[in-house]
């Protein structure tokens, strides 16, 4: 029995299985591998547009479609953070995790939390700050502390 991430319906209707490989943290200097068999359900919710799903195995263990586990991921993502690239790579070496120095450049950026429009972030912040300042002067700016504003605000109201 699995539940249908886009509808939330439960299936036991199993469509197919199929084999995860998940690396782990290195035991006793050895790489650890884990073989999960994953089965593909169809869904039974009327009206889904999602017609077949996939088992999850939790956010704890590994995220959908991930190669590694949550822990080995905290790791990498640790090390990129810490070391960077080329030397990160050679310490993970020596511990036996099995990561490149693209890897872990890549899970440190995919893990930075980056606002999809910055532009339109900080303007929408600028402008409920200034509706909801006092009558007053208020000054605003963005994030990098480069050009700094003033913006006064009248006592007739919002503009």
């Amino acid at each position: 029995m699995a539940t249908c991430p886009e509808c939330g319906a439960v299936s036991g209707r199993i469509h197919s299985r199929y084999r995860r490989r998940l690396v782990d943290l290195p035991a006793h200097g050895r790489i650890v591998e884990i073989n999960v068999e994953t089965r593909r359900f169809r869904c039974v919710g009327i009206g889904c547009r999602r017609r077949i799903f996939v088992q999850r195995l939790g956010d704890a263990v590994a995220l959908p479609s991930a190669r590694r586990t949550a822990r080995m991921d905290g790791i990498v993502h640790r090390l990129g953070l810490a070391l960077g690239g080329r030397p990160g790579h050679n310490l993970a070496s020596r511990l036996a995790i099995p990561v490149s120095k693209d890897t872990l450049l890549r899970t440190v950026r995919r893990r930075t939390a980056r606002p999809r429009d910055p532009l339109r972030t900080r303007r929408s912040w600028a402008v409920s700050a200034i509706r909801s300042a006092p009558a007053q002067a208020l000054a605003v700016s963005d994030r990098s502390g480069i050009g700094l504003a003033s913006i006064a605000r009248g006592e007739a109201g919002p503009h």
